[in-house]
């Protein structure tokens, strides 16, 4: 499944494909991220999710976790990933039909489905303002086992709801 890039949320740069769904990623506690400087480049920086000079999107499967697109904001003359050259679309670079493996081992929180009324809206959002909420543990890119947080999202959210008065107190 290819995500269509320019109709998702410009708020939540980095996705990932699984099972067919789109899924921003919120978190994540591991190593073996990519660094795109150190792809598309002779610099070296340090990367974050959702950073915002690159977006990354990413699929999810039997095969592993691969990278199959990248995005980079900026001038810099950028390198080929592999074979692949990226095409410049306005202030961007698109390298696009990658499929480069990803050894990332660690926690990836994913959500999708966000839920607007009642909350506030910034660039970060808390777990509890998405609908479907998902742990998966990769080890060296492979999943391990996933863990759904949707129903203790849901929870946490009505906890956190103001509660309406009982009319004997208000008496």
């Amino acid at each position: 499944m290819m995500i269509d890039r320019d109709a998702r949320s410009t708020l939540f740069c980095d996705a990932v494909s699984y099972r067919g769904e789109e899924y921003s990623i919120l978190k994540h506690h591991g190593a073996g991220m990519p660094d795109p400087h150190s792809l598309t480049s002779q610099t070296h920086g340090t990367f974050a999710i959702g950073s915002m000079e690159w977006d990354a999107t990413y699929v999810i499967d039997d095969d592993g976790m691969r990278l199959i697109e990248l995005d980079v904001r900026g001038t810099e003359t950028l390198q080929p990933i592999g074979e692949t050259w990226p095409v410049r679309i306005g202030p961007s670079s698109r390298y696009k039909g990658l499929a480069l493996p990803i050894p990332f081992t660690g926690v990836l929180m994913l959500a999708k489905d966000p839920i607007f009324s009642g909350y506030g809206w910034s660039a970060y959002h808390q777990e509890t303002q998405y609908g479907v909420v998902l742990d998966l543990v990769l080890v060296d890119g492979r999943l391990i086992c996933v863990s759904d947080r949707s129903e203790e999202m849901r929870e946490r959210r009505s906890e956190a709801l103001p509660r309406p008065r009982r009319k004997e107190a208000m008496l």
